[in-house]
């Protein structure tokens, strides 16, 4: 029912995955889990990646904290994403 309810008032996917900007015909919608509020078309990669880290910023932070131990370099890295976004 929660998909039906998320799908039925859902745009058109993009030709584009809005995370990792990877074109693919098959688009996944990605939702606040236990709420039908739509985030957003994922790829399945980018998709299946945030549901392992735990579908939150926590999860996704601390494994970035693992590659990356330079916490400065991270918000430089985090910094460069969004300019490329805009």
């Amino acid at each position: 029912y929660e998909r039906y309810q998320i799908l039925k008032s859902a745009p058109p996917p993009p030709a584009k995955c809005e995370c990792c900007g990877q074109k693919t015909d098959k688009m996944t919608h990605d939702h606040v889990r236990g709420t039908i509020t739509l985030r957003g078309f994922l790829c399945k990669m980018c998709n299946i990646g945030m549901g392992n880290f735990g579908d939150n910023l926590k999860g996704l932070l601390q494994a970035a904290v693992y590659l990356e131990k330079d916490k400065g370099k991270i918000i430089e890295k985090l910094n460069g994403i969004k300019n490329e976004m805009e």
